[in-house]
């Protein structure tokens, strides 16, 4: 978990050094609490419309986001997430 908090910090501090943007540690915070409770609640969602175990509902909801980003940028078609993430 702790690796998965440093990962979304750094992606947050890429985005304000390419965006020349200044956050507040409390805006960070803020954002970080967000980004965790929202990849929570589409995780347990995945879990109990799915009935597998936490894993394997993050597994499938990150394939999913994969196959969603390679559908939008046209390498593959008819692809639907199961559930809205």
């Amino acid at each position: 978990m702790s690796f998965l908090i440093f990962y979304v910090t750094s992606y947050f501090e890429w985005v304000q050094n390419s965006m020349h943007y200044f956050w507040t540690e409390n805006e960070v915070n803020q954002k970080l609490q967000e980004k965790m409770t929202n990849a929570f609640e589409s995780v347990y969602r995945m879990k109990e419309e799915k009935n597998v175990t936490m894993r394997e509902s993050a597994y499938l909801v990150g394939v999913g986001r994969l196959a969603e980003a390679m559908k939008a940028r046209g390498w593959i078609k008819n692809w639907k997430m199961p559930i809205e993430c």
